[in-house]
């Protein structure tokens, strides 16, 4: 037992009861919409359209807050962390100690040590420096390739969440063009359209087929759904089951990195 279980620890744990809330939340619309899409045929047969069809979620009432407390628990548990170092080095803590997060050096070395007052123990420094998103990950925390950074991704997130809100757009995953198939009965040649910047919205078109050929005996079959996402920085969609196991293993995996080498 050391001070971390009882002042740190504990905020994991609560951010795993919001993620797997979250992750339920998110299965029950999927199973509630097990044929999210209508395929439409014009042209006499020669073209179809895919659309989505679903009951649109509440997005931001359902799970926007809920991932906003996932993410607001991780963020609190490194914002403790730095607390109980300064602490650990016989300082007195205060309101501008938090675990600095930033994307580049120069902001870092410029607002840590406001931060950081109250560390004196060079490694600790150094550690904290080493976990900076303009830094890769080490292995022995790295997750997945997450872009951007994990860390990075709980501090845009939890600020989105005291001060905006939350986005959850959907979208075609990346793979998609190999669920859909074209089946005929006599040899025709396709060609598939995708539309993977639109959002996937109630009825909105996600693909286009064309087919050359005869139009007897075309059948047009889709199996997929739409990924839910969650937009993390401007331009950049994460799906939203990766951003809870990356965030969440990281965040756990530098808590440990630190509790191993100066709480043991």
């Amino acid at each position: 037992m050391n001070v971390l279980d009882d002042e740190v620890w504990p905020l994991i744990g609560r951010a795993k009861e919001h993620a797997a809330t979250l992750s339920e939340a998110i299965k029950t619309w999927r199973d509630k919409n097990p044929n999210p899409m209508r395929i439409e045929g014009d042209d006499e047969g020669r073209v179809y359209t895919l659309h989505w069809m679903f009951d649109p979620p509440h997005a931001q009432r359902d799970w926007g807050c809920v991932l906003g407390d996932f993410v607001h628990n991780l963020r609190a548990a490194l914002d403790h962390l730095i607390w109980q170092l300064v602490l650990h080095d016989h300082g007195n803590p205060g309101t501008s100690n938090e675990f600095p997060i930033f994307d580049d050096a120069v902001n870092y070395g410029r607002s840590s040590p406001r931060k950081l007052r109250g560390i004196t123990n060079p490694a600790v420094l150094a550690l904290v420096e080493r976990y900076q998103p303009y830094n890769p990950l080490p292995p022995t925390v790295a997750t997945a390739n997450l872009i951007p950074h994990p860390l990075w991704v709980v501090h845009e997130l939890d600020r989105l969440h005291k001060h905006q809100a939350i986005q959850f757009p959907m979208h075609l995953p990346a793979d998609t063009a190999g669920t859909i198939t074209v089946n005929s009965s006599t040899p025709v040649e396709s060609t598939v359209e995708l539309y993977l910047n639109v959002p996937s919205e109630h009825d909105a078109v996600f693909a286009r087929i064309a087919v050359d050929g005869p139009s007897d005996g075309v059948d047009v079959n889709f199996q997929g759904t739409n990924q839910v996402a969650v937009q993390a920085v401007p331009g950049t969609l994460i799906e939203i089951g990766q951003v809870i196991r990356t965030s969440g293993v990281s965040v756990s995996r530098i808590i440990f990195d630190f509790e191993r080498q100066f709480f043991s």
